[in-house]
């Protein structure tokens, strides 16, 4: 839930509450990664979960680590009931009274999940007495948010849906006979694009709403409107709050504060035993060097301990000592988030060493035979997963791999390299890594490096200075045309952290309502330039595709279902392959066809023209190579430079929140984790992946297999310096501030391109496998 969804148009029961002091309001800062499951850890345990959540949030598990669900349940034996996320009841199987959980990673579900936790609402409202805690996690919004966005005209309805549930709840509550506590939060923010697991300001800032069934003492009435009003919080000080409003324990591992304001109606000394319950349990994450926090709490404990033995307690004294306990905790709660982040050393070393010896067998497999090469692509694939086996191990087992690959003579690792100032800028380009600024703007200098280059090349070429006459305005005019298909392409989604809000074309494409011709023109379009490669059947296959999307941008609510349209295409592909196959079609033009209808059928419905741009793009730009000419190393180089400036042209970026969830769920009826999170790299990287097949495919035949073999050289050695680079950048800044908002989303990403550039070779080696023992 965003800061801003909070109005008196889509709340107004909520709204109304807290008009007339029947509740207060919060800001909560969220800690990245903003995606559900370290989220939820978060709320329970007081705890900063690690990045490692992030992998764990498609297949959570149950919980070993101390919470208030535990201490409620098990020491003050509560009745704790829920519905909704599953992922609660696969954390806690069995904490609760009753539980029904509905799948959270079905986003094209925007009601049946929300109306299930309803129904079960209603019932429980009959039963008042029979529990006590309600846990409700509603998913709708989310979903519409990444299907849609947070300026989707469904938006507003959904809110005024959850602004009824408070509703039917507050007025239910109301009827016991003691006062009861309602707490709306959300899990985390959702950015401008509609995702979330960034670091954006609307990511990582929800709100906190706390609704009391009788008015709220004077202390909290406040402005809500004016987000420079309200008090904000960290949401790790949940846990402890939650555990003194019920009087428990404070989880183990919590590190945050109690939100003192929200006792202010207590006497005094209750409020300040506790604050100091809370600087007591902050004061064991540190030790005997931490002297200015347990000095300074072991003096204000004293003068606490004095004011309890007056006889006169004067209320400034106490109120005094309070606040001082309040800056205490402050400091000791941000103190222990940091300390608890630190990391193992030994660990970081052996992984960037790890990190070193993979990128090398990628380049090493090009001098091993063929089953050997398929073994160790494999290896390139999983070698980032520590379960695998022991890092000694692995270690030792990589250098084995290397030493048969190469015997150590490193000098092969630079053969065949063109040294050149292109060649220089390419290699030392990760460089700029070393700058959390440029990580998270890094588009534009992808997008800068692949025109300049297109530029350069130009300027730089004696082929060109040699063309006269029709041939010269010809070459000048594919030079002049790609680079304003660059910059349209570069300008159709704001991507990066500084400017994301701004207005794109892919923004004003929606504003003015031009999708619906957009759409089918950008399908045919792109029928039209493939029109050499297709035949009768790969032609209807494609305007099915463009039939589904414009019907389902048309219709939202059909979306996401194995539509007839759906099936048409993956028959009529089926068809397609086993007919190209048979009139002995080049393998790497059925790939490519295959892949331009996988694209176009992923895409955004805004970004389907980039699929049309880049073919017109990559079909120029190998006519220039015809004119130019220029050397092979920088024709490779240039190649993997239009790859980056494509992969950002979609509107992914270095944060977590540019992925595009919704691609996953593209003709699928229910949630598969595997489809899901194969459809959804396909889609990260289908611009760049389509990019790389037309290259191969626009190679000669007979010198095919030795082309690729060198761009694939040149791939691993790039690659080779990314990892390298980034894992000496990471060592260097694991602490900073940055570190796991900036640094450590980008290193997920390096990862993906590590996996991506493996997967592609991989495949490669399968084809030239499957070729040499079945056609051959």
């Amino acid at each position: 839930m965003r800061v801003d969804f909070l109005s008196n148009t889509t709340m107004p029961y909520t709204s109304k509450l807290l008009d007339e002091a029947y509740g207060c309001n919060f800001l909560s800062n969220v800690k990245s990664p903003t995606v559900t499951l370290p989220r939820i850890k978060a709320l329970v345990t007081g705890d900063i979960p690690t990045y490692w959540d992030i992998i764990q949030n498609f297949h959570s598990k149950q919980i070993y680590q101390d919470n208030i669900i535990w201490h409620a349940t098990r020491d003050l034996k509560r009745k704790i009931v829920f519905y909704g996320d599953e992922t609660w009841v696969t954390l806690f199987p069995t904490e609760f009274t009753r539980a029904d959980g509905v799948s959270s990673f079905f986003v094209m579900d925007f009601t049946e999940v929300d109306r299930n936790v309803t129904e079960h609402l209603d019932d429980e409202l009959r039963h008042l007495n029979d529990w006590d805690m309600l846990i409700l996690h509603y998913l709708g919004l989310d979903h519409i948010g990444h299907v849609h966005g947070p300026d989707s005209s469904l938006v507003p309805g959904k809110l005024q849906e959850m602004d009824l549930v408070i509703q039917k709840v507050h007025e239910s509550l109301a009827t016991l006979p003691s006062p009861s506590l309602i707490i709306l939060c959300g899990d985390h923010g959702m950015a401008n694009i509609g995702g979330h697991g960034g670091n954006s300001y609307y990511e990582v800032t929800t709100p906190i709403i706390l609704l009391s069934t009788d008015k709220m003492p004077q202390c909290f009435q406040q402005n809500w409107r004016n987000l420079d009003e309200i008090l904000s919080v960290e949401q790790i000080d949940m846990a402890a709050t939650i555990s003194a409003l019920w009087g428990m324990m404070l989880p183990a591992a919590s590190t945050g504060k109690v939100i003192l304001s929200l006792f202010g109606n207590l006497p005094i000394t209750e409020q300040l035993f506790i604050a100091y319950y809370n600087a007591l349990h902050l004061c064991k994450f540190f030790d005997a060097s931490k002297t200015e926090f347990t000095t300074e709490f072991d003096l204000l404990k004293s003068r606490h301990f004095n004011f309890l033995q007056e006889v006169v307690q004067t209320e400034n004294e106490g109120k005094q000592i309070l606040k001082n306990y309040e800056n205490l905790l402050w400091r000791m709660s941000k103190s222990s988030s940091e300390q608890l982040g630190e990391q193992n050393l030994s660990q970081l070393l052996s992984g960037m060493l790890l990190c070193f010896q993979s990128t090398v067998m990628l380049h090493c497999c090009w001098n091993l035979q063929t089953y050997d090469l398929l073994i160790m692509s494999f290896a390139s694939i999983f070698i980032f997963s520590g379960q695998l086996l022991p890092t000694n191990i692995l270690i030792l087992l990589n250098s084995w791999f290397i030493y048969k690959g190469y015997n150590f003579n490193l000098s092969k690792l630079t053969s065949e390299l063109e040294f050149s100032w292109f060649t220089s800028i390419h290699y030392s380009t990760p460089i700029i890594y070393f700058s959390s600024s440029f990580i998270e703007e890094e588009h534009y200098l992808r997008h800068y490096f692949w025109g300049a280059a297109i530029i350069s090349i130009a300027l730089t070429s004696s082929q060109l200075c040699n063309v006269a006459g029709s041939k010269a305005i010809v070459a000048f005019s594919r030079i002049v045309l790609i680079l304003i298909l660059h910059r349209i392409g570069s300008a159709w989604n704001q991507t990066g952290q500084k400017w994301s809000h701004l207005i794109d074309l892919s923004d004003l494409l929606k504003e003015i309502g031009f999708l619906n011709v957009v759409i089918p023109l950008s399908v045919a379009l792109t029928g039209f330039i493939r029109i050499k490669f297709f035949d009768v059947i790969h032609i209807i296959s494609i305007a099915a595709v463009g039939i589904y999307k414009t019907k389902t941008h048309l219709f939202p609510n059909s979306g996401g279902y194995l539509t007839n349209e759906i099936q048409v295409v993956m028959l009529l592909t089926v068809f397609y392959v086993i007919n190209s196959a048979r009139r002995e079609i080049r393998p790497v033009s059925i790939y490519t066809n295959c892949w331009v209808i996988l694209a176009i059928l992923l895409q955004r419905y805004e970004n389907i023209l980039l699929v049309t741009i880049v073919l017109m793009q990559t079909t120029i730009l190998f006519e220039i190579f015809k004119d130019l000419k220029p050397k092979a190393e920088g024709k490779r180089i240039l190649v993997l430079w239009f790859t980056y400036a494509a992969f950002f042209y979609q509107g992914n970026s270095n944060s977590i929140a540019s992925i595009d969830v919704n691609s996953g769920y593209i003709g699928l009826t229910s949630y598969n984790e595997v489809l899901v999170g194969l459809l959804i790299f396909c889609n990260t990287f289908s611009l760049p992946t389509l990019i790389l097949l037309t290259y191969f495919e626009n190679l000669q035949e007979k010198s095919l297999a030795k082309e690729i073999q060198l761009f694939f050289t040149t791939l691993c050695r790039s690659n080779s310096a990314t990892v390298c680079i980034y894992a000496v950048v990471v060592l260097v800044f694991r602490h900073h501030l940055f570190i796991w908002s900036v640094f450590a989303p980008k290193l997920l990403y390096v990862i993906a391109f590590s996996v991506f550039y493996a997967t592609v070779i991989l495949i490669y080696t399968l084809n030239i496998l499957l070729y040499q023992r079945f056609i051959k």
